[in-house]
């Protein structure tokens, strides 16, 4: 196996707990944004916990799934994703992000090197049927930022900055910050 799993944090929008989809690749099973709510992920809520991949040899753990849909870049980007903020989760600080996914097909990017380590595996990622907003602006127009998934893990395409299709969501990274890394073997429940 070349990554570990962790479960913990849960994704909140104003400050009420959502439920992980079960099936991923459902739109109607995924938690909708609203366009108003402020989104957050923090302390764990009991059926509502997110897991988590980190590809052996990197600090970065990534959501194994779209955790909300109807989510524009621009929305993320209001509330600081992006290029990230930070956040306690269980008492852990952590910068929550976007990934990198490269602003055209077939640049070397975190979200390649993540899947050469990892693995394509849909039943890893659960990438069928959706698409995940990067932090790049796309090179083939001003408004447009770069998605990856849908109809493979490593296909790339762009929307819309202000788009809330129900086919492209949040996928968010952490990186542990502060003295106590918790990707050093904490096993988290």
């Amino acid at each position: 196996m070349n990554h570990t799993t962790q479960q913990f944090g849960t994704l909140y929008l104003d400050a009420e707990p959502q439920l992980i989809a079960q099936k991923p690749s459902a739109i109607e099973d995924i938690p909708v944004y609203n366009g108003e709510a402020t989104i957050s992920i923090g302390n764990s809520y009991r059926g509502n916990i997110i897991t988590w991949i980190q590809p052996n040899g990197m600090d970065i753990l990534i959501a194994d799934r779209i955790l909300l849909t109807k989510v524009s870049w621009d929305d993320l980007n209001k509330q600081g994703f992006v290029d990230g903020k930070e956040i306690y989760i269980d008492g852990m600080c952590f910068r929550c992000r976007l990934l990198n996914v490269g602003n055209i097909p077939d640049i070397s990017n975190e979200w390649d090197d993540i899947l050469d380590i990892a693995s394509e595996d849909d039943g890893l990622w659960h990438w069928k049927g959706m698409y995940f907003w990067g932090q790049e602006a796309s090179m083939y127009g001003a408004s447009l930022r770069a998605i990856r998934g849908y109809r493979s893990a490593r296909h790339w395409s762009s929307g819309s900055a202000i788009d809330q299709s129900g086919i492209v969501g949040f996928r968010p990274a952490l990186e542990p910050l502060g003295p106590e890394n918790p990707l050093s073997g904490k096993v988290f429940l």
